[in-house]
């Protein structure tokens, strides 16, 4: 099973901090929120989970 989580329940200021965390908890996808998401994208780095 594949396990995915909300970017809002990861700990982390950035988005790429999100990432690394749900990375390191062992989920293999993220679910980004709608809020504000077009102002952290392009500080994203291009990467899959």
């Amino acid at each position: 099973m594949r396990l995915a989580v909300q970017d809002g329940r990861l700990p982390g200021r950035s988005f790429c901090e999100k990432l690394d965390q749900a990375e390191a908890y062992g989920f293999e996808g993220i679910e980004p929120g709608g809020w504000g998401l077009s102002q952290r994208i392009p500080s994203t780095p291009e990467r899959r989970l």
